[in-house]
């Protein structure tokens, strides 16, 4: 059993937010069908992609269509009630916490208004804070710049979360109470996987009880891959140590389009 990864090694914390703290599909899907059914006469299911390109007028009139359907479908998302309770426990013992979501701006300001322990988040940023959202390193580099920190973390659901922290040269922790499954999220290398919400609270629970002896559990499995005697190397290290491999290897993954 591998040892899990201490909190001691970090002093702010990114969450992604649709997936990670909030089970949205059951709100998003549906507001996105309706806005496709409209404009496109076709009902698509989740695998479905728009087959066409509408002009910028059309697609300013069905954004706008789409967020209007948010209240019809809003009582449809569920928080995961022990993952919410994991950055106001962060808080609590001194870190810095942020939201980092591919939500507009609109969205965020209505999903913060609904979510428990609003106040216990720090920073918050969005897709329309950014030039480039996930999977770029946009999002992150923002909130982490906010308060300055040294040693972030991220905590997210998609692939999206984890290729954008690499991006940013951040720690990384994948959760599977998201869509995506265990091997897509492990085939990314997170630095640490976590099945459940309670799985994550307890894990944050036992690093604040003892930050120098990280503690273990079955439900969450360690990938150790940037490590040198067991300690995290600084963000903006890991960024260049990234940054340098991809250039050798001429490696470049893809955008993937994802819930966050």
């Amino acid at each position: 059993m591998p040892q899990g990864l201490s909190l001691a090694r970090f002093d702010a914390v990114l969450f992604d937010v649709d997936g990670t703290l909030a089970d949205s599909l059951g709100m998003i899907v549906p507001r996105l069908a309706d806005a496709i059914e409209r404009y496109a006469d076709i009902r698509p299911q989740l695998q479905h992609f728009l087959s066409y390109s509408p002009i910028d007028d059309q697609l300013r009139e069905r954004i706008d269509f789409t967020l209007a359907r948010f209240d019809a479908y809003v009582d449809r998302e569920k928080f995961f009630e022990l993952a919410v309770a994991t950055p106001q426990l962060f808080k609590r013992m001194g870190l810095e916490t942020a939201l980092v979501t591919s939500k507009s701006a609109c969205e965020l300001t209505q999903f913060v208004r609904r979510i428990p322990g609003a106040d216990s988040v720090d920073v918050t940023v969005c897709s329309t804070d950014v030039r480039n959202p996930k999977p770029a390193p946009d999002t992150a580099l923002m909130a982490v710049s906010k308060p300055g920190a040294a040693s972030p973390l991220l905590i997210g659901d998609s692939i999206n979360d984890m290729r954008c922290a690499h991006a940013a040269g951040i720690a990384t922790v994948a959760v599977g109470n998201g869509a995506a499954s265990q091997d897509a999220l492990l085939a990314e290398h997170p630095d640490m996987y976590i099945d459940t919400p309670e799985a994550l609270l307890a894990w944050a629970q036992s690093s604040f009880l003892n930050r120098n002896a990280p503690q273990e559990n079955t439900n969450r499995r360690l990938v150790d891959h940037d490590r040198r005697g067991g300690i995290a190397k600084p963000y903006e290290v890991r960024a260049a140590a990234r940054s340098q491999q991809q250039g050798e290897s001429g490696r470049h993954p893809a955008a993937q389009a994802g819930i966050g």
